[in-house]
């Protein structure tokens, strides 16, 4: 199971839901400012998240690939209007990555 908090900086409320060919699942309501966890099994079949604005049925797509690169996904308004995800990279894992963390070179 992978984990990735989904994170929305802006000042409207998102419904989260999870699924694949177009039937999603409601997930949680994620609040202006407020965080949420999203757990991803990635031997499951092809699943997507899908944010949908509550105000105005608007809506961002999440890929599995983003749940699996990021452990954070923050949720972000454009300047020039609409909105963006930013991603922040999951920390290198294994056991080289360990033993390089453990000494100094």
């Amino acid at each position: 199971m992978v984990t990735t908090i989904i994170h929305n900086t802006t000042d409207d409320e998102f419904s989260v839901n999870g699924g694949n060919a177009g039937i999603y699942r409601h997930i949680t309501n994620l609040a202006a400012g407020m965080e949420c966890e999203v757990d991803h099994k990635p031997s499951a079949t092809y699943r997507d998240y899908v944010l949908v604005i509550v105000e105005d049925g608007l809506k961002l797509f999440i890929s599995p690939e983003h749940i699996l690169q990021f452990d954070k996904i923050s949720v972000m308004k454009k300047n020039e209007g609409g909105y963006e995800i930013k991603g922040r990279d999951r920390p290198p894992r294994g056991l080289l990555n360990t033993i390089k963390g453990l000494f100094r070179f």
